[in-house]
């Protein structure tokens, strides 16, 4: 099986002109988010390079290796993809610019966004997906319990700006993880006059959103322009809830987590390889989260996530690669740190971990009632 590697030789030779964007293009733009362009690319929408001189003074840069393994995703290093496709002429031609990246550990923020200008008039705003930092991570926690996460109100800044810059090119946003989040949400919640540029809204396996957002009319505004695509074992993306237009697709990988890099999903001509539903596995860990953010409120929430980070976040780790290094002094600092929570909130903590591990026990029994009437029919025939 193929994938968005392979559609690169495949279609690198044809011109965004003579071959319209489609959903496999919309993914490498996103994918191309996750590269650290800073210093490189502008945060001007006026000041513009193509990906191919991009490419050259990243690979040329005094920090490469930092930059290379700032790039990474799940693991995966980004650089040879960024070189294949600055060397097609459907990718390296394209204008790039309006780069902006920020953390904050503060308000507890991680964003980062990027403007492709494939034709004119035409541009396509790809926000980056949750890093390798902590706080990334602590965000995407976040949204159990906040609505807006500063990411998100920085998006709609970011989309307003770069439709205010030209308001005669038509956009199309999209994003992977946290970044399709962002992508459905800055449409949503920018402002109408903005609106009429975005053609459409890619969701590469991001996660969903609280009902009454989704019960919204600015979201029943923007919801014929919204696509999901989950990968059929999908962890991330089946997070909360959706109600826009949901496509599964093939990966070429078994385990869901692993199905959250798009390098694995199937591609086939122009368009990804569709699946028929949802794996029972996804469909087990979205009914398991969903039944417990359910029978905990808010405020639990809050109280949940901040211990559970506050605990990692005392092994002195910066990324969750830092976390996996030197393991056993890693674990003692977690105990330790779990030692120091008042006895208030840790009672609190236990409490809403088991209701979590009920969930999951509830569930379990369901899906394998239904794994065995599924059996069972197949015998009976």
């Amino acid at each position: 099986m193929n994938t968005i590697l392979d559609y690169i030789e495949w279609r690198g030779d044809l011109s965004f002109a003579s071959n319209q964007l489609n959903e496999v293009d919309s993914l490498i733009f996103c994918q191309l988010s996750y590269i650290d362009f800073s210093s490189i690319i502008s945060e001007s929408f006026d000041k513009a390079i193509t990906l191919k001189e991009a490419a050259l003074i990243f690979e040329n840069s005094a920090d490469f290796e930092q930059r290379k393994k700032a790039s990474e995703t799940m693991g995966v290093d980004n650089f040879p993809f960024l070189k294949k496709a600055s060397e097609s002429t459907r990718f390296g031609n394209v204008n790039i610019s309006g780069f902006c990246a920020s953390t904050d550990i503060i308000i507890e923020k991680q964003f980062a966004a990027i403007t492709f200008g494939y034709e004119k008039n035409k541009a396509f705003v790809a926000f980056r997906g949750t890093d390798r930092t902590l706080i990334g991570w602590k965000e995407n926690f976040n949204m159990a319990f906040m609505s807006p996460v500063p990411a998100q109100k920085e998006a709609v800044s970011y989309v307003e700006k770069c439709a205010n810059k030209d308001k005669k090119r038509k956009l199309i946003i999209g994003g992977h993880s946290k970044g399709g989040n962002l992508a459905i949400y800055s449409a949503v919640f920018c402002n109408p006059k903005y609106q009429k540029q975005i053609s459409t809204v890619y969701n590469f396996d991001g996660p969903g959103f609280e009902q009454n957002m989704l019960n919204s009319a600015e979201f029943n505004r923007m919801m014929p322009k919204l696509t999901t695509y989950l990968p059929e074992s999908s962890v991330v993306g089946i997070l909360f809830n959706h109600r826009e237009k949901c496509i599964e697709i093939k990966s070429s990988k078994t385990i869901g987590i692993l199905q959250h890099d798009p390098f694995t999903w199937f591609v086939k001509a122009q368009s990804f390889i569709k699946a028929e539903r949802l794996t029972n596995d996804s469909k087990f860990i979205d009914l398991t989260i969903k039944d417990w953010l359910e029978k905990v409120n808010k405020n639990q929430r809050e109280i949940f996530i901040d211990t559970l980070f506050d605990v990692l976040s005392a092994t002195e780790a910066k990324t969750i690669s830092d976390l996996s290094e030197n393991w056993l002094k890693k674990s003692s600092a977690i105990i330790k740190a779990l030692t120091r929570i008042d006895p208030e909130t840790r009672n609190s903590v236990l409490k809403i971990f088991k209701m979590l591990l009920m969930s999951a026990k509830q569930n379990m029994t369901l899906f394998n009632d239904f794994s065995d009437f599924f059996n069972k029919t197949n015998t009976d025939r």
